[in-house]
């Protein structure tokens, strides 16, 4: 088999982690793919670089963040001892376990420590060093008092959410969702390139409502449901939106305010 000389990679030293949780690999792969899109790519604010992995009683929590949106999945663990763990993992090192779980099935032993995350499975381990610095409290960031709400079939909002991205511009890269009884209009416009009107049925009771949205972001925490509907909770047009993805799974899209 060709590979690399062994001795040419330094040993990795496993220092601080002292505590494990025993968690299904395809739950983890799993819940990576539902929020490592979310995660930040700039640098200036490493925290946001990372995804939060916590650990508690009766459950393991994986968020991510770049200031304009956050998403956010809880499953159920079994943690017998009732060890509390958390840390901010790289998105590199998820990506590579994302892969690892999906080749080798069965379960992982996880454990956080000070400065590194471990994951030990039959086949192998994998071991990173966590980003420094604590993560903003994701909490704060979820509505708690957005009152209309708005139930759409999540593959029909995928297609007219791409289908508007079409006609939207690099500089301008905005969608706007009007809502009124029971239906729910997408509209985008890209000088030179044309405009578009698209509309679906929509599970809404209220007075008309605009709000626009960057129509990428929206498409990610889509894509990344498995739910057959999808739920808006939705305030104004200048508060975050909350979408209701699937079973203890959400994100938070920031609107975009047009003058």
């Amino acid at each position: 088999i060709a590979g690399e000389d062994a001795s040419q990679f330094p040993m990795t030293t496993i220092t601080d982690v002292k505590s494990f949780v025993e968690v299904d690999g395809g739950i983890i792969g799993e819940m990576i793919g539902k929020v490592i899109h979310a995660a930040s790519t700039m640098k200036a604010r490493s925290q946001l670089c990372g995804v939060f992995v916590k650990i508690g009683k009766e459950e393991i929590v994986m968020a991510a963040a770049d200031g304009n949106r956050l998403s956010m999945v809880k499953r159920k663990v079994e943690n017998p001892d009732g060890v509390s763990m958390s840390g901010i993992a790289t998105v590199k090192c998820l990506t590579f376990l994302q892969r690892f779980s999906s080749e080798c099935s069965g379960m992982l032993r996880v454990g956080i420590g000070e400065s590194q995350i471990l994951f030990l499975g039959e086949r192998g381990e994998v071991v990173s060093q966590l980003i420094e610095g604590q993560y903003p409290r994701y909490e704060d960031v979820i509505p708690k008092d957005n009152e209309k709400k708005v139930e759409v079939k999540r593959d029909e909002l995928i297609t007219v959410v791409r289908m508007a991205s079409f006609m939207t511009s690099e500089g301008y890269h905005v969608v706007k969702f009007a809502f009124k009884d029971d239906r729910l209009t997408l509209m985008s416009k890209a000088a030179e390139v044309g405009e578009a009107e698209l509309e679906i049925d929509a599970s809404y009771k209220g007075q008309d409502f605009e709000i626009c949205f960057n129509p990428e972001y929206v498409l990610d925490a889509l894509k990344a449901s498995d739910s057959e509907t999808i739920v808006m909770e939705l305030k104004d047009n200048s508060s975050a939106a909350l979408f209701r993805t699937g079973h203890e799974q959400l994100s938070v899209i920031m609107p975009i305010e047009v003058k």
